[in-house]
């Protein structure tokens, strides 16, 4: 998981819809207007650089979802937050398509609140870290840096089922393209231009899959890359 900016304002259907039904509006009516949705879903995606606020996979036609951080099932705030534009999130199907048991994201999170929001975790230091066989686990000394309770990222981890076999054999097959004969040879001056080519946008904006993944293989050198101003990546 790495940082995500928030939708700080709603997409222009979504704020002619709230106009109009104001406190009567439903997140479940407001979805059968195909094109509105359509424009909230294009927007998540763009301010989240093409990938999952969760697992980082690539979001496409047909694996999304618009995720509410807090669950409309919530007694308290989750009617009041279901069209709120800074509540929703874009995520992957969660492991729906193909049809799977192994459940991620928002379909394993459900009812249940996270204890980590991708669009409030520090952009740097990454509070996560990525082994070589795909596990993910949170980073104890960037989490005791930032005052970060690591149990809570490790309780966020398990809540969105982030190290199901299915996304951790597709970490561990990433780490291992990195990892390929032809690039353990390479220069320093090398590895830094391949590192760009994974962890900054590329044409369109969008980001590589697995960003946490690709950070914590090039270590102290995507680090370093990631720190100059602007800070696009995020």
């Amino acid at each position: 998981m790495k940082r995500i900016k928030n939708l700080h304002n709603p997409t222009p259907k979504l704020e002619n819809y709230l106009r109009k039904h104001g406190n009567n509006g439903t997140w479940k009516r407001f979805k059968r207007n195909t094109a509105a949705k359509e424009e909230l879903v294009n927007k998540l995606i763009e301010i989240q650089r093409g990938l999952c606020g969760y697992c980082e996979t690539k979001l496409s036609n047909d694996n999304y979802q618009v995720e509410h951080f807090i669950p409309q099932s919530d007694p308290k705030r989750g009617q009041n937050l279901s069209l709120n534009c800074t509540n929703l999130i874009a995520c992957c199907s969660g492991g729906l398509q193909p049809n799977t048991k192994q459940l991620s994201c928002g379909q394993a999170k459900a009812d249940k609140i996270c204890t980590i929001d991708p669009r409030e975790v520090p952009a740097l230091p990454s509070l996560m870290r990525v082994l070589p066989n795909g596990e993910i686990e949170p980073n104890k000394a960037n989490c005791e840096c930032m005052g970060i309770d690591s149990s809570k990222v490790s309780e966020g981890i398990e809540i969105l089922k982030l190290n199901v076999k299915r996304l951790q054999d597709e970490r561990r097959r990433h780490w291992n393209s990195l990892n390929g004969d032809g690039n353990k040879q390479l220069s320093l001056e090398m590895i830094e231009k391949f590192a760009r080519t994974q962890l900054l946008p590329n044409d369109d904006g969008n980001l590589n899959r697995f960003f946490t993944t690709s950070r914590s293989y090039f270590s102290s050198v995507g680090e370093n890359i990631l720190k100059e101003d602007p800070n696009v990546w995020i």
